[in-house]
């Protein structure tokens, strides 16, 4: 079994209140990992760390080619784990071997994308629309907005963490990660990877928990911006709270995606697509196409179609090779989606 410790300013520390709790695994209900519940105490040590670690003469002296090099690097030690990932990824979000082997490709693929194309990237630019020539010189400087608090969600945590942290690292800044309670094993890993990859002390810090834990790291006053990955209502509250002292905002709120089939589809792509839109990772995605739209003129053709190749879904265990269909993350959203079955039936 895993212990997941809080990793702030460089370090895997115990909650200084001692509370823990279990993650447990989706398929069967064992548990994966014993995880530290951060106090608010050592919230505020995790962006104290942050703070501190973006002030510092070190992070400021790692040029973009230090941090390109870096960011490559991280991707490098990705792979060399990735069995151990994959593994883990499975057990604690309930993600099926294709989906696992993906997301922890993508992770990797995601940081070495960003290392070269920050070697690329101009942070300084002449403004050549807004300079006259013997008159002014204007230029577009991007600069390293500060430290950042980020909250991710449970459907994909490797990849989540990673689309998090990679651009925190890239353009400068500092941040204080909080996974979700319910997935937050490979983001610990993911930590241990960033140490060993020669990550300075505190510009990543990693802490997990519930709401009560994210609401009160995002309502720190040394946040410069936010970044938030989950529910509509949630963001709402974040954007109506970060209004006051006018934090930096990046909202990836839940969608309803319409997926449309018109008269003149090809039924056998119309039919594949429409099962993956909505069975991917169980429909755990935020573009799931969950609402499935069909003209009139090839309704009954494409439903007589729709429901035969929905038998062949194999279903099953999340690590076996040919499971297609794993299981939702917790007895709670299978509580909701069951609820939903049974008013749509009544309705």
């Amino acid at each position: 079994m895993q212990e997941v410790k809080l990793f702030i300013n460089g370090q895997f520390v115990p909650s200084s209140e001692g509370k823990t709790f279990e993650s447990t695994n989706p398929a069967n209900g064992e548990v994966v990992a014993k995880c530290h519940l951060p106090s608010f105490s050592d919230i505020d040590r995790a962006v104290s760390a942050a703070s501190d670690a973006f002030e510092s003469e070190e992070w400021k002296s790692f040029t973009k080619e230090k941090r390109s090099e870096l960011l490559i690097k991280i991707s490098e030690l990705i792979l060399e784990r990735k069995r151990e990932l994959i593994d883990l990824e499975i057990k604690d979000s309930g993600s099926t071997l294709r989906k696992a082997k993906a997301d922890i490709h993508n992770s990797a693929s995601y940081f070495k994308v960003l290392g070269k194309s920050l070697m690329h990237f101009p942070f300084e630019v002449v403004d050549e629309r807004a300079t006259r020539i013997d008159f002014s010189k204007n230029s577009r400087v991007y600069s390293p907005v500060g430290v950042c608090a980020q909250v991710i969600p449970w459907n994909f945590p490797l990849v989540m963490a990673s689309w998090k942290i990679g651009p925190v690292i890239a353009t400068g800044c500092t941040s204080i990660l909080k996974t979700a309670q319910e997935t937050p094993v490979t983001a610990m890993i993911l930590a241990e990877i960033l140490d060993q990859a020669g990550l300075p002390k505190g510009v990543i810090n990693i802490i997990t928990g519930s709401a009560k834990e994210g609401e009160y790291l995002l309502g720190q006053k040394n946040i410069s911006k936010v970044a938030f990955t989950g529910s509509t209502n949630v963001g709402r509250t974040i954007m109506k709270n970060a209004a006051s002292t006018l934090k930096n905002l990046s909202l990836e709120l839940g969608g309803k995606s319409a997926n449309i089939i018109t008269n003149n589809a090809d039924l056998d792509v119309a039919v594949d697509g429409s099962l993956y839109a909505f069975l991917y990772h169980s429909g755990q995605a935020c573009d799931s196409g969950t609402r499935l739209l069909i003209q009139e003129g090839i309704y009954d053709e494409f439903m007589q179609r729709f429901l035969k190749r929905i038998q062949d879904i194999p279903i099953g265990l999340p690590e076996e090779k040919t499971t297609a269909l794993g299981p939702v993350i917790n007895e709670k959203q299978f509580q909701t989606i069951s609820n939903c079955i049974e008013t749509t039936k009544k309705e």
